[in-house]
């Protein structure tokens, strides 16, 4: 249970690094109208981990007692392959994070395209 917490307040963390990064630029570039967007973003990706961990826990408990160990087993391969992948993503671009997702956030700021040709308004 501990290790689940842990594991838990850790990608909090990195979430809140990042939503901060991103929350900063906008009000150093003088864009923090843009900000509601970010907060809505946080918001619906809270709702969504909720509705989808509320759905893998109604699915969980349907399972026979088997198949529950053969699901765990399947969901930690996954976690070391997801933490993995992550902790050679951070080594190779840990240091330039702060750059990319900045230059990102100015990309959509000035074009106004967030996700294809969804277009964002400051006002």
């Amino acid at each position: 249970m501990i290790g689940q917490l842990v594991l838990t307040f850790r990608e909090a963390l990195e979430a809140a690094l990042i939503i901060s990064i991103i929350l900063a630029y906008l009000s150093r570039t003088r864009r923090s109208a843009l900000g509601r967007f970010v907060w809505m973003g946080v918001y619906l990706s809270i709702g969504v981990s909720l509705v989808l961990g509320a759905l893998v826990g109604v699915f969980y408990g349907t399972l026979t007692k088997q198949v529950q160990v053969l699901f765990e087993g399947g969901a930690a391969l996954l976690a070391v392959v997801v933490l993995t992948t992550m902790i050679y993503w951070m080594a190779t671009k840990g240091r330039k994070i702060r750059a990319e997702i900045e230059e990102k956030v100015e990309k959509i700021a000035t074009t106004g395209e967030a996700i294809g040709n969804t277009t964002v308004r400051s006002s």
